[in-house]
């Protein structure tokens, strides 16, 4: 049989974020293989609504048909003692599409606190005490610090915050179902005192948004273009989705 050797040569720091962790921090090798595997799913349904609904909008884009209402939330994730959840819409009226993803960011975060308790206690000491140190650094006067070790804590300190975040994923969320979302969970964020992270938006898709502690992705990201009925395939997952409504 005959070798193959490719030209290739591998770029960069070979050191894993683990190696680093421990390296900068008071954890030991014992944490070296630790990872999060607990993730959440999400799917949205709406209704369509007529464009005469609207004859008194000023809005002249013709290019819209009409328009989309929220109607039902379902979620599910692969943490110890959830169950699928089911949301539905009371009513028409627009409070309750607010209502609607209230409640369903309100479990969300149920969950965060579940996964929380998964995460290796060493772990969470580790960001508590790098917490307080970082805290009083930072009282010191500027040109005390000490700015090199000040930079290995945060980068450290965000490194551990990673492990207490969970993935929150949806299939063709970036341009469906997040620009539907997206204003309701930017109002819920600011009654509730919560930071939009971050927003990473790609043309007209929306890749991934932070809330939190709440990492909301598109599985379309970490795949190849296919729809839902084929992607299940490839991964022998039963299809369950049927003609709407259904429970």
């Amino acid at each position: 049989m005959r070798k193959i050797e490719s030209q290739q040569v591998v770029l960069g720091n070979e050191k894993r974020v683990m190696d680093e962790l421990i390296e900068n921090t008071g954890l030991t090798s014992n944490i070296r293989d630790y990872r999060v595997t607990n993730f959440i799913v999400y799917d949205i349904e709406t209704l369509e609504q007529s464009l005469a609904e609207y004859e008194d909008d000023d809005d002249e884009d013709r290019n819209v048909k009409a328009f989309l209402k929220l109607a039902t939330i379902a979620t599910a994730s692969n943490i110890d003692g959830d169950e699928p959840r089911y949301f539905e819409r009371y009513s028409s009226e627009p409070e309750d599409e607010q209502e609607l993803v209230n409640r369903f960011m309100d479990h969300l975060r149920s969950l965060v606190k579940k996964h929380e308790k998964t995460v290796p206690t060493e772990i969470r000491k580790e960001l508590t005490d790098l917490s307080m140190k970082i805290s009083k650094e930072y009282k010191k006067p500027k040109e005390k610090r000490h700015a090199k070790q000040l930079m290995i804590w945060n980068r450290s300190k965000r490194q551990l915050m990673s492990f207490l975040k969970i993935n929150v994923y949806g299939f063709n969320s970036s341009k469906f179902d997040f620009p539907i979302l997206l204003p309701a969970i930017a109002r819920y964020c600011h009654l509730n005192g919560i930071k939009l992270e971050s927003m990473l938006k790609k043309q007209t898709g929306y890749m991934c948004i932070e809330v939190g502690l709440l990492n909301f992705k598109d599985i379309l990201c970490f795949t190849s273009p296919v729809r839902l009925e084929k992607y299940l395939k490839q991964w022998n997952a039963g299809e369950a989705k049927s003609i709407f409504p259904y429970r």
